[in-house]
Protein backbone atom coordinates (compact mmCIF):
# COMPACT_ATOMS: atom_id res chain seq x y z
CA UNK A 1 0.00 0.00 0.00
CA UNK A 2 1.18 3.63 -0.48
CA UNK A 3 -0.33 6.33 1.68
CA UNK A 4 0.45 10.41 1.10
CA UNK A 5 1.03 11.22 4.96
CA UNK A 6 0.95 14.48 4.36
CA UNK A 7 -2.56 14.12 3.49
CA UNK A 8 -5.08 15.79 5.84
CA UNK A 9 -7.30 12.38 5.58
CA UNK A 10 -4.17 10.24 6.56
CA UNK A 11 -4.72 8.30 9.66
CA UNK A 12 -1.89 5.47 10.04
CA UNK A 13 -4.65 3.65 12.66
CA UNK A 14 -6.80 3.42 9.29
CA UNK A 15 -4.43 1.78 6.97
CA UNK A 16 -3.92 -0.87 9.70
CA UNK A 17 -7.94 -1.18 9.83
CA UNK A 18 -7.44 -1.70 5.98
CA UNK A 19 -4.15 -4.06 5.81
CA UNK A 20 -6.01 -6.67 8.43
CA UNK A 21 -9.53 -6.58 6.16
CA UNK A 22 -7.27 -7.12 3.49
CA UNK A 23 -5.23 -10.12 5.38
CA UNK A 24 -8.45 -11.36 6.70
CA UNK A 25 -9.43 -13.04 3.19
CA UNK A 26 -6.12 -13.76 2.44
CA UNK A 27 -4.86 -10.62 0.83
CA UNK A 28 -1.53 -9.63 2.29
CA UNK A 29 0.30 -6.29 2.53
CA UNK A 30 3.62 -6.77 1.40
CA UNK A 31 4.41 -3.56 2.71
CA UNK A 32 3.46 0.40 3.40
CA UNK A 33 5.36 3.32 1.36
CA UNK A 34 4.87 6.37 3.21
CA UNK A 35 5.12 8.91 0.52
CA UNK A 36 6.32 11.77 -0.31
CA UNK A 37 9.17 10.44 2.04
CA UNK A 38 9.23 7.42 -0.06
CA UNK A 39 9.08 6.59 -3.40
CA UNK A 40 5.90 5.44 -5.60
CA UNK A 41 7.07 2.08 -6.75
CA UNK A 42 7.84 1.80 -10.24
CA UNK A 43 6.80 -1.14 -12.92
CA UNK A 44 10.37 -2.64 -12.00
CA UNK A 45 10.00 -2.63 -8.20
CA UNK A 46 5.85 -4.14 -8.67
CA UNK A 47 6.97 -7.02 -10.80
CA UNK A 48 10.39 -8.06 -8.64
CA UNK A 49 8.02 -7.99 -5.51
CA UNK A 50 5.49 -10.07 -6.99
CA UNK A 51 2.74 -7.64 -6.82
CA UNK A 52 -0.71 -7.85 -8.24
CA UNK A 53 -2.35 -5.05 -6.82
CA UNK A 54 -1.12 -1.40 -5.93
CA UNK A 55 -3.33 -0.18 -2.76
CA UNK A 56 -3.19 3.86 -2.93
CA UNK A 57 -4.43 5.79 0.27
CA UNK A 58 -4.29 9.36 -0.98
CA UNK A 59 -6.03 12.32 -3.31
CA UNK A 60 -6.42 11.81 -6.88
CA UNK A 61 -3.06 13.49 -7.13
CA UNK A 62 -1.20 10.94 -5.20
CA UNK A 63 -2.92 8.61 -7.01
CA UNK A 64 -2.33 9.66 -10.76
CA UNK A 65 1.18 9.88 -9.86
CA UNK A 66 1.11 6.12 -8.55
CA UNK A 67 -0.51 5.24 -12.03
CA UNK A 68 2.48 7.15 -13.93
CA UNK A 69 5.04 5.22 -11.94
CA UNK A 70 3.97 2.17 -12.27
CA UNK A 71 3.29 1.95 -16.20
CA UNK A 72 4.16 -0.96 -17.76
CA UNK A 73 3.41 -3.26 -15.04
CA UNK A 74 0.29 -5.75 -15.43
CA UNK A 75 -0.78 -5.52 -11.98
CA UNK A 76 -4.53 -2.94 -10.87
CA UNK A 77 -4.96 -0.15 -8.51
CA UNK A 78 -6.99 -0.07 -5.57
CA UNK A 79 -7.83 3.60 -4.84
CA UNK A 80 -8.79 4.27 -0.92
CA UNK A 81 -10.25 7.80 -0.09
CA UNK A 82 -7.24 9.90 1.19
CA UNK A 83 -7.35 13.26 0.06
CA UNK A 84 -9.58 16.49 0.00
CA UNK A 85 -12.47 15.32 -2.82
CA UNK A 86 -11.83 11.92 -3.58
CA UNK A 87 -13.30 12.66 -6.78
CA UNK A 88 -11.92 9.49 -7.89
CA UNK A 89 -12.54 6.95 -5.33
CA UNK A 90 -16.16 8.16 -5.51
CA UNK A 91 -16.35 7.32 -9.34
CA UNK A 92 -14.95 3.88 -8.36
CA UNK A 93 -16.87 2.59 -5.25
CA UNK A 94 -19.49 5.19 -4.56
CA UNK A 95 -19.44 7.64 -1.65
CA UNK A 96 -18.02 5.05 1.05
CA UNK A 97 -15.09 5.06 3.26
CA UNK A 98 -11.83 2.63 3.16
CA UNK A 99 -13.36 -0.34 5.08
CA UNK A 100 -16.39 -0.80 2.86
CA UNK A 101 -13.79 -0.75 -0.42
CA UNK A 102 -11.09 -3.28 1.44
CA UNK A 103 -13.96 -5.61 2.62
CA UNK A 104 -15.62 -5.56 -1.23
CA UNK A 105 -12.32 -5.88 -2.48
CA UNK A 106 -11.11 -8.79 0.11
CA UNK A 107 -14.84 -10.63 -1.07
CA UNK A 108 -14.11 -10.38 -4.86
CA UNK A 109 -17.45 -7.91 -5.14
CA UNK A 110 -14.91 -6.35 -7.94
CA UNK A 111 -14.49 -5.37 -11.49
CA UNK A 112 -11.13 -4.98 -13.10
CA UNK A 113 -10.81 -1.86 -16.55
CA UNK A 114 -9.18 0.62 -17.92
CA UNK A 115 -10.36 4.17 -16.75
CA UNK A 116 -11.10 6.41 -19.23
CA UNK A 117 -8.74 9.55 -19.17
CA UNK A 118 -7.99 13.27 -20.77
CA UNK A 119 -4.08 12.76 -22.31
CA UNK A 120 -2.15 16.07 -23.31
CA UNK A 121 0.69 18.37 -22.90
CA UNK A 122 2.45 15.28 -21.45
CA UNK A 123 0.11 14.45 -19.10
CA UNK A 124 -2.43 12.40 -17.94
CA UNK A 125 -5.78 12.94 -16.02
CA UNK A 126 -7.46 10.45 -14.47
CA UNK A 127 -10.73 12.75 -12.80
CA UNK A 128 -10.07 15.86 -14.80
CA UNK A 129 -7.91 18.84 -16.67
CA UNK A 130 -9.13 22.83 -15.36
CA UNK A 131 -7.51 24.92 -17.73
CA UNK A 132 -7.68 28.82 -16.76
CA UNK A 133 -6.84 31.58 -14.40
CA UNK A 134 -9.05 30.12 -12.01
CA UNK A 135 -6.69 27.72 -11.39
CA UNK A 136 -5.53 30.24 -8.45
CA UNK A 137 -8.65 28.89 -6.34
CA UNK A 138 -6.69 25.76 -6.08
CA UNK A 139 -4.42 27.29 -4.06
CA UNK A 140 -6.66 28.92 -1.76
CA UNK A 141 -8.15 24.99 -1.32
CA UNK A 142 -4.31 24.27 -0.61
CA UNK A 143 -3.95 26.60 2.65
CA UNK A 144 -7.01 25.37 3.74
CA UNK A 145 -6.13 21.77 3.61
CA UNK A 146 -2.72 22.76 5.79
CA UNK A 147 -4.49 25.25 8.14
CA UNK A 148 -2.57 27.99 6.32
CA UNK A 149 -4.77 30.58 7.76
CA UNK A 150 -2.00 33.56 7.31
CA UNK A 151 -1.64 32.86 3.72
CA UNK A 152 -5.42 32.53 2.85
CA UNK A 153 -6.46 36.17 2.58
CA UNK A 154 -3.43 36.67 0.57
CA UNK A 155 -4.37 33.61 -1.57
CA UNK A 156 -8.26 34.49 -2.00
CA UNK A 157 -7.21 37.70 -3.50
CA UNK A 158 -5.07 36.69 -5.95
CA UNK A 159 -7.94 34.33 -6.95
CA UNK A 160 -10.33 36.62 -7.42
CA UNK A 161 -7.69 38.83 -9.61
CA UNK A 162 -6.76 36.16 -11.67
CA UNK A 163 -10.00 35.19 -11.84
CA UNK A 164 -11.44 38.60 -13.21
CA UNK A 165 -8.28 40.15 -14.74
CA UNK A 166 -6.37 36.86 -16.34
CA UNK A 167 -6.41 35.49 -19.38
CA UNK A 168 -9.57 33.72 -20.27
CA UNK A 169 -9.66 30.62 -22.39
CA UNK A 170 -11.49 29.39 -25.24
CA UNK A 171 -12.41 25.62 -26.64
CA UNK A 172 -10.85 25.71 -30.14
CA UNK A 173 -9.73 29.29 -30.67
CA UNK A 174 -13.50 30.07 -31.01
CA UNK A 175 -16.64 30.97 -29.17
CA UNK A 176 -16.87 32.26 -25.38
CA UNK A 177 -13.75 33.08 -23.51
CA UNK A 178 -13.80 31.62 -20.42
CA UNK A 179 -11.71 32.15 -16.82
CA UNK A 180 -11.76 28.31 -16.90
CA UNK A 181 -12.73 24.82 -18.83
CA UNK A 182 -13.15 21.65 -17.38
CA UNK A 183 -12.22 18.59 -19.65
CA UNK A 184 -14.02 15.76 -17.65
CA UNK A 185 -12.78 12.34 -19.20
CA UNK A 186 -16.25 10.13 -20.00
CA UNK A 187 -16.53 6.29 -20.82
CA UNK A 188 -16.97 7.57 -24.97
CA UNK A 189 -15.76 10.88 -25.17
CA UNK A 190 -14.13 14.27 -23.21
CA UNK A 191 -17.33 16.32 -21.33
CA UNK A 192 -16.49 20.11 -21.60
CA UNK A 193 -17.69 22.50 -19.22
CA UNK A 194 -17.18 26.14 -19.27
CA UNK A 195 -17.07 28.32 -15.39
CA UNK A 196 -18.58 31.64 -15.79
CA UNK A 197 -17.61 34.25 -13.17
CA UNK A 198 -19.58 37.55 -14.58
CA UNK A 199 -20.11 39.85 -11.70
CA UNK A 200 -19.05 39.56 -8.17
CA UNK A 201 -22.38 37.00 -7.23
CA UNK A 202 -21.00 34.75 -9.79
CA UNK A 203 -17.56 35.20 -8.86
CA UNK A 204 -18.39 34.29 -4.53
CA UNK A 205 -20.43 31.42 -5.77
CA UNK A 206 -17.49 30.07 -7.55
CA UNK A 207 -14.60 30.73 -4.88
CA UNK A 208 -17.48 28.84 -2.44
CA UNK A 209 -17.38 26.16 -4.58
CA UNK A 210 -13.80 25.24 -4.43
CA UNK A 211 -13.09 26.12 -0.86
CA UNK A 212 -16.44 23.20 -0.35
CA UNK A 213 -14.03 21.02 -1.79
CA UNK A 214 -15.65 20.38 -5.33
CA UNK A 215 -15.12 22.91 -7.95
CA UNK A 216 -18.07 21.52 -10.17
CA UNK A 217 -20.82 23.45 -8.20
CA UNK A 218 -19.68 26.52 -9.52
CA UNK A 219 -21.23 28.41 -12.20
CA UNK A 220 -21.07 26.79 -15.67
CA UNK A 221 -22.29 25.73 -19.27
CA UNK A 222 -22.49 22.87 -20.71
CA UNK A 223 -20.15 22.87 -24.25
CA UNK A 224 -20.39 19.45 -25.08
CA UNK A 225 -18.63 16.50 -25.56
CA UNK A 226 -15.56 15.70 -27.69
CA UNK A 227 -12.92 13.15 -28.94
CA UNK A 228 -9.90 15.70 -29.08
CA UNK A 229 -9.80 19.68 -28.14
CA UNK A 230 -7.75 22.46 -28.32
CA UNK A 231 -7.49 24.65 -25.20
CA UNK A 232 -5.87 28.41 -25.83
CA UNK A 233 -5.77 31.53 -23.58
CA UNK A 234 -6.53 34.79 -25.40
CA UNK A 235 -2.99 36.49 -24.54
CA UNK A 236 -0.87 33.80 -25.97
CA UNK A 237 0.46 32.56 -23.06
CA UNK A 238 1.22 29.47 -21.46
CA UNK A 239 -2.25 28.07 -19.98
CA UNK A 240 -2.43 27.28 -16.32
CA UNK A 241 -3.66 23.64 -15.61
CA UNK A 242 -4.54 21.99 -12.97
CA UNK A 243 -4.24 18.13 -13.57
CA UNK A 244 -6.32 15.85 -10.88
CA UNK A 245 -5.96 18.76 -8.51
CA UNK A 246 -2.10 18.92 -9.43
CA UNK A 247 -0.37 22.81 -10.76
CA UNK A 248 1.01 22.43 -14.23
CA UNK A 249 1.81 24.70 -16.83
CA UNK A 250 0.70 24.23 -20.30
CA UNK A 251 1.42 25.92 -24.12
CA UNK A 252 -0.45 28.76 -25.64
CA UNK A 253 -1.94 26.02 -27.57
CA UNK A 254 -2.99 22.97 -25.18
CA UNK A 255 -4.20 19.92 -27.13
CA UNK A 256 -6.08 16.87 -25.47
CA UNK A 257 -7.65 13.90 -26.36
CA UNK A 258 -9.79 10.93 -25.07
CA UNK A 259 -8.06 8.10 -24.00
CA UNK A 260 -7.94 5.00 -21.82
CA UNK A 261 -5.57 4.41 -18.56
CA UNK A 262 -2.35 2.66 -18.81
CA UNK A 263 -3.09 0.37 -15.79
CA UNK A 264 -6.28 -1.78 -14.58
CA UNK A 265 -8.32 -0.04 -11.79
CA UNK A 266 -10.43 -1.73 -9.46
CA UNK A 267 -14.23 -0.73 -9.34
CA UNK A 268 -16.41 -1.93 -6.02
CA UNK A 269 -19.70 0.67 -6.97
CA UNK A 270 -22.84 -1.76 -8.01
CA UNK A 271 -23.84 0.29 -10.99
CA UNK A 272 -20.16 0.02 -12.22
CA UNK A 273 -20.30 -4.21 -11.54
CA UNK A 274 -23.55 -3.85 -13.68
CA UNK A 275 -22.09 -1.82 -16.79
CA UNK A 276 -21.16 -4.09 -19.48
CA UNK A 277 -19.07 -1.22 -21.16
CA UNK A 278 -16.13 -1.90 -18.01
Amino acid sequence: MAANINSGSYDEGLCKEVSQALSAEGHEMARLIECPHEDLPDAATLRQAGVDALAVFGGDGTVNGAMRQAKGWDGHMLVLPGGTMNLLSRSLHGDVDSETIAQRYAQGRIKLARMPVAEGEGEIALVGVIAGPTTAWGDVREDMRHFNLAEMPGSIAEAWTKTFGGAQVQLDGTGEPYPALFIEPKMDALRITGFTAEGAGQMFAHGLSWLKGDFREGPHEDLGMREALEVSAADGKPVGLLIDGEEAEGSACCHFRHSLSPIDFVYTAEECLANPDL
